[in-house]
């Protein structure tokens, strides 16, 4: 099974004037992220896999009508352009795409590094590395598993044992401590929330952070359940082996976050989708991040599909659900000239 490649970077031309510039980005689901090992270690680490439905669609052009734009587009493009010391009134930037926040997604971080990108291509004619752009904004401290699968795609694992973005060692994807692997493109995931329901987000996500203590063991069992089963068994297409060790994987995970998720592994929005999920007899299942969203891992997007359409609780209005696969390239960017 072949490792996705990393993708090249774009390339602008320097003179001739631009149109606009598109970028679709997958989103990130998290299988878990891991403890700390010591109380000096700054980065969790954790593994996931970059989803391409949903996923984010934005385009940068010169104003040419009136617009209102998105206020999180609006509050990261201020936020990066005084990073850079960019004018932004040149240039307007519209969502195709946009998924809605806090659902256990990574649409954050994706947001965060697509609008950098998008803003320094058009006015500056390249781009910082995603990990550049990462640091600059905030995100991937915890985790590279989002950073890492905006440049590459398709499974991230990360096990915190590498330097934070910013440092010499960091300078692209690949440095110490994160690997990207192949999900098997038969595998067809089923992503589950509740409409009610978010994540953790903001000050309510840092002071659960700030709550957590450094739990070594626990760490250790993670990783070697990683490497030594989880991604040895994605390598082989092992179905059955993969959904039974990674909802063990997030179990333990989450076990670490009981405090902040009411006695539990899962949060209470996620608890009652993963127990009926597994009642029905799957098994590859969990929360992804802080939830709400919960996943269902299937051996084909057939089976997958007659479940969903099949399951009578999840016709009930309260619940969103969508087919997902796994996106075996990280964000793809398209420049559009003036002369063309």
């Amino acid at each position: 099974m072949n490792v996705p490649p990393a993708s090249d970077p774009v390339s602008v031309d320097l003179v001739r004037p631009i149109a606009q510039i598109d970028i679709e980005a997958p989103l990130r689901l998290h299988f878990g992220l891991l403890p700390l090992g010591n109380e000096g270690q700054h980065r969790h680490g954790g593994l996931g896999v970059m989803v391409s439905h949903p996923s984010l669609h934005l385009t940068i052009r010169t104003p040419d009508r009136t617009t209102h734009p998105d206020t999180r587009v609006e509050q990261c493009a201020t936020r990066y352009c005084a990073k850079r010391s960019i004018d932004p009134s040149p240039a307007q930037i519209e969502c195709i795409e946009l998924p809605e926040p806090h659902i256990g997604l990574g649409s954050g971080t994706q947001l965060a590094i697509s609008i950098g990108t998008l803003l320094s291509l058009f006015h500056e004619r390249r781009a910082p590395t995603p990990l550049q752009i990462a640091e600059m904004m905030g995100r991937g401290m915890r985790s590279l598993v989002g950073t890492t699968g905006f440049e590459r795609g398709g499974v991230i694992w990360d096990n915190g044992l590498g330097d934070l973005p910013g440092s010499e060692e960091a300078v692209d994807s690949r440095h110490q401590g994160v690997s990207v692997h192949c999900w098997p493109r038969e595998w067809c995931l089923l992503l589950i929330r509740r409409r009610d329901a978010s994540g953790l987000s903001g000050s309510s996500e840092q002071v659960a952070f700030g709550q957590l203590s450094a739990d070594g063991p626990r760490r250790a069992r993670l990783i070697a359940m990683a490497e030594d089963v989880l991604l040895p068994a994605l390598a082989r297409g092992a179905y059955d082996s993969f959904c039974n060790t990674v909802y063990e994987f997030g179990m333990e995970c989450g076990a670490t976050f009981k405090h902040q998720q009411g006695g539990e592994c899962f949060r209470e929005s996620t608890r009652d989708i993963v127990q009926r999920l597994r009642s029905d007899g799957l098994r590859g299942v969990g929360q992804s991040s802080w939830g709400p969203s919960v996943y269902a891992i299937f051996p084909t997007r057939r089976d997958a599909k007659e479940y969903a359409t099949s399951c009578e609780w999840l016709k009930n209005s309260i619940f969103a659900h969508s087919l997902a696969t796994a996106a075996d390239a990280g964000a793809q960017v398209t420049v559009c000239y003036e002369d063309e």
